[in-house]
């Protein structure tokens, strides 16, 4: 029952470019990255975007820490999840409570982060659009 919910949440979230699984060491390939990323960034009167390659390249300076910190968002919350397993196969052990509390209190601050990267992606590209 825990696993259907668990891969039903994974669903839900890889609409938003969340991908479970990811390493620490994995080469990000931005181009392919920003593809998967855009609908962040589309709004009603922005419904598509340029590739990667064609953009400003501060706006691409802007993008890829987005990416890198979307992927640290990702691979924090993966980080999250095994530790909330670990409480629901041994028990509530204080010191994985503890750890728990600790990699959420991180995930939180890595998704603080990624919100201020997409904001200063937003305000990059809504710059671009106009000129400025």
């Amino acid at each position: 029952m825990a696993g259907d919910v668990e891969a039903r949440v994974n669903r839900e979230l890889k609409r938003f470019g969340y991908r479970s699984g990811r390493t620490a060491g994995e080469t990000i390939e931005p181009a392919r990255e920003w593809d998967a990323l855009q609908s962040d960034f589309r709004t009603p009167s922005r419904r598509s975007l340029p590739p990667l390659l064609a953009l400003e390249p501060e706006v691409v300076g802007l993008i890829k820490l987005y990416i890198v910190q979307r992927n640290t968002a990702d691979l924090m919350m993966d980080d999250c999840n095994r530790i909330h397993q670990k409480i629901a196969e041994s028990g509530a052990d204080p010191q994985i409570v503890e750890a728990y509390a600790q990699a959420r209190d991180a995930f939180e601050e890595a998704v603080d982060r990624l919100g201020k990267a997409g904001d200063s992606v937003s305000r990059a590209l809504a710059a671009s659009e106009s000129g400025s």
